[in-house]
């Protein structure tokens, strides 16, 4: 088995050598070099700038698809042997349309915006982003092209940046120190890749550039312009020591009639980054408080039939995540990581080589078990810590092919969970895009997780993923092959299905506007998979129709047609059905204002109670708002409703026919509301509060009419959690949080929501740099 993969691997790769290259020609700037570094407050009057290298911005990118930009831009760009500085100058006609609102950092991609887009490595794979809008608000970020533009805003630098509003625009002025970058050895003159930016909002959102985009390449990095300077620059060993400080204090109940307990906990902690060469970095970080400063998204779980995925949010996982992960399986997902001692993580790129290694203990070991029916998390016993392990290497083999290995672990003495993996990406056109993956995972469970869920001892499994793309300018189209085998696990990963055999086809046309036009793009697609287990047994057939549309105010909607079979094993009598699965969805954004952002998801159709093995008419609504009022309030809020609905019917319960009504089976209602002050770009002040309320008709549960009361459902849940915090960033790294949070829940007993949690919080914490 494994000779046919490696074998088939390495046809790919001989085949590849045989296929003709794409050219491209892309504009090459010389970067000018003084000694003198600018002053940075947005009005752009050092003579330095006279003499730096100018960009003029002509192009309308998107969604003008290079024709002649409406306004005028100009950018300057020179460096110091210290920093990279770029002043930009954007015109307008209407200076009073100008688009600014103060945010937290990362959060002003709506507003206008000027900056740059860096492939300090010129390999067209990955990149650094700096933007700032007119109010300074930064934006920074790391970038990937590898299966189009990912942008990973969680990455954050100390950088500065300033910016100011004239009469006829706006200006903007950054200095991006070169020790937040990592780019090639050499004391020659370097060349790097570069696409000067900004966005210019009104009626639609318009990305102007300095270069014209070729339609026909399906790549971004890999037409940008190119910049040639930097000689003999280098990085420091950029040494950063951030020593940190957490309060907390909580008290917690499991219900009104139990007395408060109370927990205090005061616990010092060090963060310590250090570049050994140019090439990595070395990042490390001992007790550290992981606690997430803001809540995350609120999510349903109900009727779910697999776990749900958490974002990563955490700086040490976020750092250098680019060279961990892999494209197809998601086999590393550090959110598994729930509460570590110490972290260790060395990463970098050498050449065409990247690679990354992690190093971690966790006192909390949660993990995915995933058949081809349903997942869960579980966890192992309180006093099972483990220790973690995750090792990456991929090597360049030419523009946008590569092969790569992974090694992740999970272990302590009674458990295991190993991991090995190989993919690589084959770029056999410059719109045909192959990419692959292997998996093999073998596992010890401990007695408990054996007992627990029925499983033996050792477990053994592999997986296969191929992937096929086509992307061209009128049209898309793709085929993918999974084959994951039943005993196949990623315990550091989030693989929730096991035990299948998917195979996919899908394509689509796209439209495109006149520049001037009310109609941006568009596209239609047709979507078919096919699921079966490992033995050939039906799971799922599905085929998907969809339409897309953007205008102008940012609207946009897409509408989609499902028709599914789906193989349903009742958890009650292990009795297996085919459902007939019809369903539409609607998802629908709109910004008829600056200062006003809507969406809309709804979805009707037939959909299966998991709770009772029935068929039942599914209602799925979500609307969400984002509004300004005025430049520092900002109030976003979310409420999303569920519903099944069946009818009459009769199930075997305990050996006898019982009937059941048509009815509701539960309604569901969530809403999540944060609101915001930002009293400058430091400094903010958030509220928080989720809710979550279902509501369930018990004699419509075949749980609640069996002879096991434990298994009883509950007719009321309601949750509550609120939060309120002060923060002040001196820099990413600098910063200062004091909050206040509470949790309640419903108490059937009484009939009315109880606190059952407060907890006051606060975190220092410092940035030294040499």
């Amino acid at each position: 088995m494994l000779y046919r993969y490696y074998s088939s691997i390495t046809f790919f790769i001989l085949l590849l050598t045989l296929l003709p290259s794409s050219i491209r020609a892309s504009t090459e700037y010389q970067l000018s070099h003084q000694t003198i570094a600018p002053t940075i407050d947005g009005v752009i009057d050092e003579p330095q700038w006279q003499q730096a290298t100018t960009m003029s911005l002509d192009y309308d990118d998107v969604p003008g698809k290079g024709a002649p930009a409406p306004v005028k831009t100009i950018a300057y760009l020179y460096e110091d042997g210290k920093s990279l500085h770029v002043a930009l100058h954007a015109f307008t006609p209407n200076p009073e349309q100008i688009r600014a609102h103060l945010s937290d950092r990362d959060q002003a991609r709506a507003d206008d915006l000027l900056g740059i887009v860096i492939d300090t490595f010129n390999d067209e794979r990955n990149g650094y982003e700096f933007f700032v809008n007119p109010l300074g608000v930064q934006i920074d970020a790391r970038m990937t092209d590898k299966r189009g533009w990912k942008t990973n805003d969680s990455w954050n630098a100390s950088w500065q940046s300033a910016a100011t509003m004239t009469p006829d625009g706006w200006r903007a002025e950054l200095s991006i120190p070169l020790s937040i970058l990592r780019f090639a050895n050499t004391k020659e003159q370097q060349t790097w890749g570069i696409a000067v930016y900004r966005s210019h909002q009104g009626k639609s959102q318009r990305w102007l550039t300095n270069f014209k985009r070729d339609n026909k390449q399906n790549c971004n990095l890999c037409q940008f312009s190119k910049i040639t300077g930097f000689r003999n620059v280098k990085q420091s060993n950029n040494l950063q020591v951030i020593p940190g400080v957490t309060y907390s204090q909580k008290r917690h109940r499991l219900n009104s009639s139990e007395a408060w307990v109370e927990e205090k906990e005061l616990a010092a902690s060090v963060n310590i980054s250090w570049a050994p060469n140019e090439n990595s970095t070395l990042n490390a970080t001992i007790n550290p408080d992981f606690s997430q400063v803001e809540a995350d998204t609120a999510q349903l779980d109900i009727n779910s039939p697999h776990a749900l995925s958490v974002a990563e949010k955490r700086t040490f996982f976020l750092e250098g995540t680019e060279y961990l992960t892999t494209d197809l399986l998601n086999l590393v997902h550090t959110r598994s990581i729930v509460a570590p001692e110490y972290g260790l993580k060395y990463s970098g790129k050498s050449g065409s080589q990247s690679y990354g290694v992690l190093i971690a203990n966790d006192q909390e070991t949660r993990f995915v078990l995933p058949n081809n029916q349903s997942s869960s998390i579980t966890e192992l016993s309180t006093s099972s810590p483990s220790d973690l392990l995750i090792a990456r290497y991929n090597q360049d083999l030419g523009e946008k092919t590569s092969i790569g290995a992974l090694y992740t672990q999970r272990s302590n003495t009674k458990y295991r969970n190993s991991l090995i993996s190989i993919d690589g990406k084959l770029a056999l056109t410059g719109s045909d895009l192959l990419h692959f993956q292997w998996a093999h995972s073998d596992s010890k469970n401990p007695f408990d997780i054996q007992s627990a869920h029925d499983l033996t001892q050792n477990q053994k499994g592999n997986a296969l993923s191929l992937n096929y793309n086509r992307d061209l300018y009128r049209y898309t189209l793709g085929a993918a092959y999974e084959n994951i085998g039943q005993g196949f696990r990623a315990d550091l990963g989030f693989i929730t299905e096991a035990d299948y055999i998917r195979k996919k086809l899908n394509g689509s046309l796209k439209f495109y506007g006149e520049n001037n036009s009310w109609f941006k793009r568009g596209s239609t697609s047709a979507n078919y998979h096919h699921k079966a287990d490992r033995q050939g047994q039906l799971l799922s057939e599905k085929m998907s129709l969809s339409a897309n549309m953007e205008g102008i105010y940012h609207a946009s909607a897409t509408l989609t047609l499902d028709d599914e079979t789906r193989l349903f094993k009742d958890r009650f009598d292990d009795s297996e059905t085919y459902f007939k699965l019809n369903q539409i969805h609607l998802d629908s954004k709109f910004q008829p204002i600056s200062s006003v952002k809507l969406n809309f998801i709804a979805t009707r159709g037939d959909a299966i109670d998991y709770q009772n093995g029935q068929l039942g008419a599914f209602k799925r609504f979500k609307s969400e708002a984002n509004l300004y009022l005025g430049q520092r309030l900002n109030i976003k809020f979310s409420h999303e409703y569920r519903s099944i609905d069946s009818d009459k019917t009769q199930h075997v319960i305990d050996g006898q026919l019982q009937q059941f009504d048509a009815g509701n089976i539960f309604q569901a209602k969530q809403n999540d509301l944060r609101i915001s002050y930002q009293f400058n770009t430091k400094a903010q002040l958030k509220l928080i509060s989720q809710y979550t309320h279902i509501k369930r008709n018990t004699e419509l549960h075949r749980a609640n009419r069996d002879n096991n009361p434990s298994n009883d459902i509950a007719a009321l849940t309601r949750n509550i959690n609120n939060q309120i915090v002060f923060s002040y960033k001196l820099n990413a790294d600098s910063l200062f949080y004091l909050g206040y949070s509470d949790q309640g829940a419903h108490n059937p007993e009484l009939g009315h929501l109880e606190t059952r949690e407060r907890r006051i919080f606060s975190k220092f914490s410092y940035a030294w740099r040499n």
